[in-house]
């Protein structure tokens, strides 16, 4: 037993890393590295990341006849660097008018609370009618270009 806690003092520091929590309209698409997320949460480790995220919100509909209207974003990329023990909390605004929605998604603007740095943003403009994306190859290929959220290798 008294080998144990040394050991555990010296792997704690290991396996601390930042978490970050989506509120509001906001998806999560894919992290780079990358790694496994919930719809809401997600841990980092200290460093750079990228981060696919969209802004998604439904306007329930007036009545039983009619549809829900669903108004999604562009993906966006976020590059952020963050310490290991960061709280971040990443938000979009809600709006309660389909015409807020539509104007809000042509140029989402997403707030990342508990870190020093701002992200830096970018749209990856998807075309046609897309089923089954992979949103890790798409951050992949954008990776492969020179937009303004490309990772630093």
């Amino acid at each position: 037993m008294r080998y144990l806690l040394p050991l555990l003092l010296t792997l704690s520091p290991l396996t601390m890393a930042a978490q970050l929590t989506l509120k509001g309209p906001v998806e999560l698409l894919a992290v780079t590295p990358p790694q496994s997320f919930s719809d809401d949460k997600v841990s980092l480790a200290a460093g750079e990341h990228q981060l696919l995220v969209r802004y998604q919100e439904t306007l329930s509909s007036r009545s039983s006849s009619e549809s829900d209207i669903e108004v999604r974003s562009e993906p966006q990329v976020l590059k952020l660097t963050v310490a290991a023990d960061d709280k971040l909390v990443l938000t979009a605004p809600e709006h309660n008018s389909q015409r807020a929605m539509e104007q809000f998604a042509k140029q989402p603007q997403f707030t990342l609370t508990g870190t020093s740095s701002a992200p830096v943003q970018d749209v990856i403009k998807l075309k046609g009618f897309l089923l089954g994306v992979d949103y890790n190859d798409l951050l992949a290929d954008y990776n492969r270009g020179n937009g303004p959220a490309v990772l630093s290798s």
